[in-house]
């Protein structure tokens, strides 16, 4: 990947004019695990899809997963059930110090508030509360889409493959692309 990277940045580098990119995923401090999370939901079918992504202070891939929601009611069920989805993966890596990251404002807005929501997804939500008591440090943002493009091409993965998976140490072929994009400095 690191080589995947500088080759990009040399490339790109020598195209002119050069635009910096304005929204781009950023780097935690060292120590914290960055945790992207997004849903994506057909109201049609009634059906979502979810995918989480750890990285690390490097940019490094740490682990993913996507997963198919069969029975969602709204589009909010689906993105509560990322963050659910997120949280459980941070519990599964270990450690105590976590950014979980979120392109829906009211999703982390909920779980700022405690988690309380009168809503269908009132019960993922307090699963959320519970599960992020257990870490020493956690910090829930909101990120623009742009900085959640390696989370939204699991989403595009998952609603064509209809399948379940999870990636740790490796990231999946597919994903290389956008995890370089990512962490280019140009």
């Amino acid at each position: 990947m690191s080589i995947g990277v500088l080759a990009t940045n040399y490339w790109r580098a020598k195209k002119k004019p050069v635009e910096r990119k304005t929204e781009t995923w950023k780097c935690p401090t060292e120590g914290v695990i960055k945790i992207n999370v997004d849903a994506a939901y057909d109201e049609d079918l009634g059906k979502g899809a979810m995918r989480v992504i750890a990285r690390d202070f490097t940019g490094k891939f740490i682990a993913a997963s996507c997963k198919e929601l069969h029975f969602v009611t709204d589009a909010m069920m689906a993105e509560a059930y990322a963050l659910r989805e997120g949280l459980s993966l941070a519990q599964l890596l270990g450690g105590n110090k976590f950014i979980i990251q979120s392109d829906n404002a009211l999703v982390i807005e909920t779980i700022e508030a405690g988690g309380f929501s009168a809503t269908s997804s009132a019960a993922i939500f307090d699963d959320c509360r519970i599960l992020s008591s257990g870490f020493r440090e956690i910090l829930f943002e909101k990120c623009q889409r742009k900085a959640n493009g390696v989370a939204h091409e699991l989403a595009r993965h998952s609603f064509l493959t209809h399948s379940d998976c999870i990636w740790d140490d490796e990231p999946p072929s597919f994903l290389l692309p956008s995890i370089i994009n990512d962490v280019t400095l140009v």
